[in-house]
C-alpha cells in the first residue's frame, strides 16, 4: 500500500517545499512590522508627480505608435511605384510617366525575376535617361 506522505513528498516534494519546512518567522514578523507601522519594506514609492510623467510618457508613446502605424498603413495601401511603371508600358507599349531611376531600375528586376527579359528593353531605355 502507498503511503499519502510519502507519495506527496516523493512526486510533489520537488515542486513544492516539504511540509515539515517551517518558514523564517523573523522575516515574516519585520514585514508585518513594517505594514503596521506604514512604511514598506521594499519597492520605490509611487509619488503623484512620477505617476503623471509615467502617464504622459506612456500617452506620447502611443500618439507615436498610432502615427507610425498610420503611415505604414497608408503606404501598404498604394501599390509600388515599379507596379505603376509596368502598367504604364502595358497600357499601350510605351512610358508616358516621369519615374525615378530606383522606380526604373526596380521594373526592371521585377521583369527579369518573372523572366519577361525581352519587355525589359523600353525600361532599359528609359533607365539611360532617368539615371544619368
Amino acid at each position: 500500500m502507498i503511503d499519502a506522505d510519502s507519495l506527496l513528498n516523493d512526486e510533489l516534494g520537488r515542486v513544492f517545499p516539504y511540509p515539515n519546512v517551517q518558514p523564517d518567522w523573523a522575516a515574516v514578523l519585520s514585514d508585518v512590522q513594517a505594514m503596521q507601522q506604514g512604511r514598506r519594506r521594499t519597492g520605490k514609492s509611487r509619488s503623484p508627480r512620477r505617476l503623471a510623467l509615467i502617464a504622459v510618457v506612456v500617452v506620447v508613446l502611443c500618439a507615436a505608435g498610432s502615427a507610425l502605424g498610420i503611415g505604414i498603413a497608408q503606404r501598404l495601401d498604394r501599390p509600388a511605384a515599379w507596379h505603376g511603371m509596368i502598367n504604364d508600358w502595358l497600357s499601350d507599349g510605351r512610358i508616358d510617366g516621369t519615374y525615378s531611376c530606383g522606380t526604373t531600375r526596380e521594373a526592371i528586376r521585377q521583369l527579369n525575376h518573372a523572366r519577361i527579359t525581352p519587355a525589359a528593353e523600353p525600361f532599359r531605355r528609359y533607365e539611360r535617361v532617368a539615371c544619368r
